[in-house]
């Protein structure tokens, strides 16, 4: 009995070297994918980004310097990436001087991703750092992004507002709701497309203190001749009703998924609007479950709807 446990003791120790650093080795070694995206740690955020690649890149390589068993896969089990538990320059020795390579420190610590981009800045290669921090003087390959600014230059490159689009209501001004707003009045500048009017909800005291002079650019809580204009409120924008019902354009993008969706569902349920609805929901497949639920039972016979 006693051999047979150790015997299994043996494999167990066998199979857990090939998963982390046998296979992780071979597929290293005999890839033929050139494009290479190697992420220091195996997180949430970094998860979604690596998804992505793999759809988009077909000739990419993602590889996670971490062993998979330490790693909560949630929704991307399937992933195809390698998970090599080895040590960046190690990973590294692998890759032919002909393929390409960029490297991502991304996390929920903007410092100690900073840290990590700066620990390997030496390597030549384009590193992708997580951060909300304001450096003066990065070395050149390092690129400092976050999320927040990322989501809110895609929507509005993707989906700038149309000459027919006058009125929007924003909610959510915290950190994805200011950057979307920032963003939109950079963007949607132009005489051509005539007068803008955004009605924003949310934690707009603090938006308004940062940004203190919008006055000077723009009419603040009333119209003014030659200017877009901004409407805050502070209470919940289900009390405006016949404002939603009007505008031609409604960005939900608080912070907190939850939030969003059932704004969302509040809205479709008691609102009658014609506005193009845009949800901020990291999982497409949740929005267009509930679109489709809401079509049913609203009588909706479709939502215009785009998840961010």
């Amino acid at each position: 009995i006693m051999s047979a446990g150790f015997l299994g003791y043996v494999i167990s120790i066998f199979a857990s070297k090939l998963n982390d650093k046998i296979i992780p080795y071979f597929r290293l070694h005999l890839t033929g994918r050139p494009n290479w995206y190697i992420f220091i740690s195996a997180e949430k955020n970094s998860l979604y980004l690596a998804d992505s690649i793999l759809k988009n890149d077909k000739k990419a390589l993602v590889i996670f310097c971490t062993a998979r068993k330490k790693v909560d896969l949630g929704q991307f089990i399937d992933i195809k990436a390698v998970f090599a538990e080895m040590s960046l320059n190690t990973i590294l020795k692998y890759k032919k001087k002909e393929y390409k390579c960029r490297i991502f420190s991304m996390g929920e610590d903007g410092y100690v991703n900073y840290q990590n981009a700066l620990a390997c800045h030496d390597k030549n290669i384009d590193i992708y750092c997580e951060s909300q921090m304001h450096i003066d003087s990065n070395p050149s390959n390092v690129h400092i992004f976050n999320k927040y600014s990322c989501l809110a230059r895609h929507m509005w490159s993707q989906h700038p507002l149309l000459s027919k689009e006058a009125r929007t209501v924003i909610v959510g001004c915290d950190k994805y709701g200011s950057e979307i707003i920032e963003q939109a009045l950079l963007v949607n500048v132009d005489d051509i497309l005539g007068h803008r009017e955004y009605h924003i909800f949310g934690n707009v005291k603090d938006f308004r203190i940062i940004h203190s002079e919008l006055e000077v650019c723009f009419g603040v809580n009333e119209f003014v001749e030659g200017k877009d204009d901004l409407y805050f409120y502070e209470d919940s924008p289900l009390n405006y009703k016949e404002l939603l019902s009007e505008v031609d354009r409604i960005i939900i993008c608080m912070d907190e998924d939850d939030d969003n969706l059932d704004l969302f569902n509040k809205i479709c349920r008691y609102v009658s609007t014609s506005a193009q609805i845009f949800v901020r929901e990291k999982s497409v497949d949740v929005i267009n479950k509930q679109s489709k639920l809401l079509c049913d039972s609203t009588g909706y016979d479709e939502l215009s709807l785009v998840s961010l």
